[in-house]
């Protein structure tokens, strides 16, 4: 989920892996449609500050629950039948080709989320009071006498970390719950009444949050001095529930690698902060009110995502490209503009690259905000990316770029596709970390191309090896004590095991295998065994067990010293 930027210099013994022998080159067939792919260079829609480009412009709605001042939903009693809400209004945050995506079968029993949250911005601190309704339809196939919610910003274990997220009056199906805080006070257990498969049940609570201060923790977070809201991990989600694992997600908090582990759902949220912010959300403000506090409330719908996420700040400027059919805005800061909106181009021209190399990007709308990251240098979540502020500067140009190509490839590869990502992160994190090649191959050269191949992964690789530290590719997160080596092992190792498999077999078999690893598996969870039969039938029939050999040298062996 993250991208830290790692250069190891060197001397090089050529640029490619002897495995691999020569240069690939970048020869993709494309359908008449996708043929050609152009950089962006249509002029920006807007540049102005103080705006949400990317939406119409704010309306007075005449629906009396967003005006009311109450909860915009209808509270859920007891002894009451519970029916799943409709979603026809999730169907705005889709491209008119892909609404129909919100009826799939798998996509039938998601999870849906009300949220509203208030938010209270004063100088240096920033706090919020927020409800939470829960729609949750038991397709474990199991009867389940508990729910597991996960409270992601209380996550660190760390004792002198102060627990920022309190949550209270819980219900189920209008009822008063039996709860208790479970794995360090990072999940919460609500007692169920023996669920039944298929059977939803309804769960309120109430919650407040205290926004920490920028620190070691990447996320949840309050940066006064840039006037930088980061509203991400920040609201009670159900955990995923799955029987390899012995039922509900638990793992511990991990700081080596993703901490999340989430599945497809659908999210409304009416978000109400000071009027003079600029709200980034991965979703579609379908309304907006201002209220005589100074204050606005906003309607944010999504699609079906893994994560609800949003930055504010009175101090973003924006600039919208499209790319396709998806508008693509960018945020920054004003001192920033200059790669603030080179930024924007990067992003859609990587949105146009993987559009035609994977299959369609589906969301109307893709967002990238500047971001108080410390140390990492890009984070994604479904249709929004956060870029760090360090990279807003010449002399970061290149781990700009590359940042935005391999953060947009995670819309498709977590985002789409999902794998759990604390057990397999590698799953998508070595795959997002070799397919910007094809956008610097198609936006720059081949050389240039290959270039990525030795700055981001090779050079890693061959340190690695150098230093006696080859380790298998295929671990848990938590496997991992030093973050250094997992980023050597699971995104340069890893994502040379893509530069092997494109030279034995080509970029068609490359672009089969990523079609059918996403239609195979859209909106799903893929385990190992999904993403290594995409690559035997991209591989096609007879080289099942030359592809399976391939992937076990890679992906579950310590064999690196023969690819050195």
């Amino acid at each position: 989920m993250k991208f830290r930027l790692v250069l190891v210099v060197i001397p090089l013994m050529g640029l490619l892996l002897a495995a691999c022998g020569d240069s690939v080159q970048p020869s993709i067939t494309l359908s008449p449609a996708t043929a050609t792919l152009n950089p962006v260079t249509s002029s920006p829609i807007t540049t102005s500050a103080n705006s949400n480009p990317a939406t119409p412009s704010p309306t007075i709605s005449t629906d009396s629950t967003v005006l009311s001042g109450k909860l915009p939903w209808q509270p859920a009693t007891p002894n009451q039948t519970v029916m799943r809400p409709n979603l026809s209004q999730q169907e705005k945050a889709m491209l008119p080709a892909y609404s129909g995506d919100i009826k799939l079968p798998q996509n039938q029993t998601a999870p849906i989320y009300n949220l509203a949250l208030q938010l209270d911005i004063n100088g240096e601190v920033a706090s919020g009071s927020a409800s939470e309704q829960l729609f949750f339809t038991n397709d474990t196939g199991a009867t389940l006498d508990s729910l597991y919610l996960w409270l992601w910003a209380n996550a660190p274990t760390d004792p002198a970390y102060r627990k920022p997220l309190e949550v209270s009056n819980i219900r189920v199906n209008g009822q008063s719950a039996v709860t208790v805080l479970a794995n360090d006070g990072a999940q919460l257990k609500i007692n169920l009444d023996n669920l039944r498969p298929d059977a939803t049940v309804v769960v309120e609570l109430d919650f407040t949050l205290d926004f920490p201060p920028p620190g070691k923790y990447e996320y949840f977070k309050y940066d006064a001095a840039n006037q930088l809201l980061s509203l991400t991990f920040w609201y009670p989600q159900v955990a995923v529930y799955d029987t390899r694992y012995g039922g509900w997600d638990s793992h511990s908090y991990n700081v080596q690698g993703d901490i999340t582990n989430s599945r497809v759902s659908f999210f409304n949220l009416w978000l109400t902060a000071p009027v003079e912010n600029v709200i980034v959300a991965n979703g579609k403000i379908l309304d907006s009110k201002d209220n005589e506090d100074g204050s606005r409330t906003s309607w944010i719908i999504t699609g079906p995502v893994r994560d609800l996420v949003a930055t504010l700040s009175p101090r973003y400027q924006s600039i919208s490209l499209k790319a396709g059919e998806t508008l693509v805005t960018g945020y920054y800061l004003e001192r920033d503009s200059v790669w603030g909106e080179r930024a924007a181009g990067f992003a859609a021209n990587a949105l146009l690259t993987y559009n035609a190399l994977f299959g369609v990007y589906p969301y109307a709308e893709f967002k990238m905000a500047e971001a108080s990251l410390a140390s990492f240098g890009g984070f994604e979540f479904p249709a929004m990316i956060l870029i760090t502020t360090r990279y807003y500067n010449y002399s970061a140009a290149l781990s700009m770029e590359y940042a935005v190509a391999h953060e947009t490839a995670h819309q498709w590869w977590y985002g789409l596709v999902g794998n759990d990502q604390v057990q397999e992160a590698w799953q998508d994190e070595s795959l997002t970390q070799y397919v910007p090649v094809f956008y610097f191959e198609r936006f720059k050269s081949k050389a240039e191309g290959q270039r990525i191949v030795s700055t981001y992964m090779l050079n890693g690789f061959r340190n690695l090896i150098d230093s006696g530290q080859d380790a298998i590719v295929a671990q848990p997160v938590y496997a991992w004590k030093d973050f250094n080596l997992y980023l050597q092992v699971v995104y340069n190792k890893g994502g040379l095991f893509y530069q092997a498999f494109r030279k034995v077999y080509g970029d068609e078999v490359f672009a089969r295998f990523t079609r059918t690893y996403l239609e195979r598996n859209r909106y799903r969870f893929a385990a190992p065994a999904d993403f290594l039969d995409a690559l035997k039938f991209a591989a096609g029939t007879g080289r099942e067990e030359t592809v399976t050999a391939m992937y076990r040298h890679w992906m579950q062996a310590k064999e690196g010293a023969q690819d050195r």
